[in-house]
């Protein structure tokens, strides 16, 4: 197996996988810190991939060393938050997980303004604001969208921000209209059933 892995790395030595799968390795054998760098290159070689950007963070966290993993993730999102919301939304979860919620909030004002008319990042951005600030932030944001957000977010951001602030009953509402929308989609609807269940439990206390 080790042969496989090192012809992986050989053969496609920026592979994100093979890197990974490397960095496993590494762990296993308690070889952390080189654990740790291979973790680094799987992220940074995969620039728009937020599997390896988290696993790199949580490896770093396991370490102690989660400021060194803020440093290039702040890097990730300059370099490519033009590009995608991904590696805002990682970077901002990472803050927000640091206890630093101010600077995640502003992360996230900063992703928007790069791409203002990006309307996955405004639904995931006003459901981490309900968290960050307050539901009614979070909410504000999304009635002051300038690009139409399609209904299925819309309505997962709004049944997100409706539990937050409490009111069950209208996130109960907002999940059942979005699994009505999506049941060809077994993994969504299957994510929307437990939310409407947790939903409705919280409903009925």
């Amino acid at each position: 197996r080790e042969c496989l892995l090192r012809q992986i790395l050989r053969d496609t030595p920026m592979s994100s996988a093979g890197l990974s799968i490397e960095a496993d390795r590494l762990w296993n054998q308690r070889r952390l810190e080189d654990a740790l760098e291979l973790s680094r290159l799987a992220a940074m070689s995969s620039e728009l991939d937020e599997y390896h950007a988290t696993a790199f963070l949580e490896t770093a966290k396991r370490l102690g060393r989660q400021d060194y993993v803020l440093g290039l993730l702040f890097e990730r999102f300059e370099d490519h938050g033009q590009s995608s919301h991904r590696p805002a939304l990682t970077y901002a979860a990472a803050l927000y997980d640091a206890m630093r919620a101010g600077d995640a909030t502003e992360v996230l004002f900063q992703a928007m303004e790069k791409r203002p008319r990006d309307a996955e990042l405004i639904c995931q951005a006003a459901q981490w604001l309900g968290r960050l600030e307050s539901p009614k932030a979070g909410l504000e944001l999304l009635s002051s969208a300038e690009t139409t957000l399609p209904k299925l977010d819309l309505l997962q951001a709004r049944a997100s921000l409706a539990s937050l602030d409490g009111r069950p009953e209208d996130a109960l509402e907002a999940l059942l209209e979005s699994a009505s929308l999506q049941p060809l989609n077994p993994e969504r609807s299957a994510r929307s059933a437990a939310d409407v269940e947790s939903a409705t439990n919280e409903s009925i206390r």
